[in-house]
């Protein structure tokens, strides 16, 4: 093959790679994380995230975001799943809701019932919001002053 054909494959591979191509093998695993988690009885917690924040990181609103998120984690009820993806993979994943933006945090308490921050959660508060509405436990006062609504969820 000659140098010219190797660099246009090679040029070619790598478009494909930084295209939105879906990644099957992540697509497949995330899925897999979803099911399992409601195989288990436990509810989900998507967080859709760039997986590369693209200089945003050094935003007050990212380090607010990436604190409440940090918090959250550290204290989640053994009966919650976290499956992190990226807004193309929920797209591949998820029909319903929909989402608008790079970040999102989508609570399944099953695979019909959603309860969706379209965005950033910089607030720990709104996590808590989610917890309680994922325990059926919602306060509706609470999940509109944050900005949270209910959906109907569904899977692909």
């Amino acid at each position: 093959m000659s140098r010219l054909a190797a660099g246009w494959l090679l040029f070619c591979a790598l478009m494909v790679s930084q295209s939105g191509v879906p990644n099957t093998h992540q697509s497949t695993k995330t899925r897999n994380e979803i099911d399992d988690a409601f195989s288990s009885k436990k509810t989900v917690v998507l967080i859709v995230a760039p997986s590369k924040s693209a200089g945003e990181d050094e935003s007050e609103a990212y380090g607010d975001w990436a604190d409440s998120l940090n918090g959250f984690t550290s204290s989640l009820p053994a009966d919650t799943k976290i499956v992190k993806l990226t807004a193309a993979q929920y797209k591949q994943q998820v029909e319903e809701p929909q989402i608008r933006r790079v970040y999102a945090t989508v609570f399944l308490r099953d695979a019909a019932h959603a309860l969706l921050y379209d965005g950033m959660i910089v607030e720990a508060k709104a996590y808590n919001v989610g917890l309680e509405w994922l325990h059926e436990h919602p306060d509706e006062k609470a999940m509109a002053a944050y900005g949270l609504h209910e959906k109907s969820a569904k899977l692909k």
